[in-house]
């Protein structure tokens, strides 16, 4: 046992600076994602026996992917006899459902079109042809999101309900200056954690992605649709489930549309580079076949599977 685990003293002694910082940062990610996942589990838990108990549907995991969304909310619709689930309105329609389970996403949604939350940057010809980018990666949402919905001075209450001040005229100059200096104080804080937080992106796309890193590469430079899609496409009181259908409707069309655009330069350059890379991966195989000794070279797996990890993406471009 003392041949494979380092004692932990022993451990932090001999780490350096960098790798002290990477191991506490990992720490605080791990405790962090068995947080969430516990708190994840407990709110499913209850959703599960609220389907069950009140919505009188199906208790099976199985069955209850299978039920459609007009069922549910037929079935919510009559619970409303027996319980009171709004304290404004006594009776809930189907709109009125739709608005209360949507009103957060409906913010967002209204915000990033109407480009009230700045996503749109200005850059150089030299580096954007259309002298713009667009810029918005999940931890700027989740700024966002943490700013509107979730903090202390968030305008909106509950995630939903806006709060009494900001219905005032005379009173809203202020909350926006106040708003404005919370924007500001957050900002700061995450320069201030900005090596922590590029850590913790890093440890978490490597440890979400270990399985395609090895065995589909090609799959990081294949197309996606990004958060600025998934709001500008959007269209109110939207669900989720039928959002994505809607998107994956789009994504055979959307895709003939963007190879219309491919570089030919790209093209010739990652067909020529897939075939040395191919021809150097086949190659360090092989002369380990004939050579075993040629496996014990510092740096020969690196090469192989580099190698062929390159011809792989590049089979994907050309």
């Amino acid at each position: 046992m003392v041949d494979v685990f380092t004692p932990p003293q022993q451990c932090w002694a001999t780490l350096p600076a960098l790798g002290s910082l990477i191991v506490f940062t990992g720490f605080l990610v791990l405790v962090f994602r068995i947080v969430r996942f516990v708190t994840r589990m407990q709110q499913l838990w209850r959703v599960k026996f609220y389907c069950e108990n009140v919505l009188n549907l199906p208790s099976s995991g199985a069955e209850l992917e299978d039920v459609a969304w007009y069922i549910v909310q037929k079935n919510l619709i009559k619970a409303q006899r027996e319980f009171q689930f709004s304290p404004q309105k006594q009776y809930l329609d189907e709109l009125d459902i739709y608005n209360r389970i949507l009103r957060k996403e409906n913010y967002l949604i209204a915000l990033i079109n109407q480009y009230a939350i700045p996503v749109k940057f200005q850059l150089p010809r030299l580096i954007s042809f259309t002298g713009f980018s667009i810029y918005l990666p999940n931890i700027y949402l989740w700024n966002l999101e943490l700013l509107f919905f979730y903090s202390p001075w968030a305008p909106f209450v509950h995630q939903h309900q806006l709060h009494n001040d900001y219905k005032w005229i005379t009173k809203r100059e202020r909350l926006a200056k106040n708003f404005a200096n919370m924007s500001m104080i957050l900002g700061l804080i995450n320069l201030a954690l900005l090596p922590f937080i590029f850590i913790i992106q890093i440890l978490i796309f490597l440890c979400s992605n270990a399985e395609k890193i090895r065995y589909e590469p090609h799959t990081f430079f294949g197309r996606s649709w990004s958060n600025y899609a998934h709001y500008i496409l959007r269209h109110y009181n939207e669900l989720p489930h039928e959002f994505s259908n809607r998107l994956t409707s789009a994504h055979f069309h959307a895709s003939k549309y963007l190879d219309a655009f491919s570089s030919q330069l790209a093209v010739v350059t990652a067909t020529n580079v897939r075939m040395l890379a191919g021809g150097v991966s086949f190659l360090m195989l092989a002369i380990n076949l004939v050579c075993d000794d040629f496996i014990h070279l510092p740096g020969w797996l690196a090469i192989a599977i580099g190698a062929g990890m390159l011809a792989r993406v590049c089979s994907k471009v050309g």
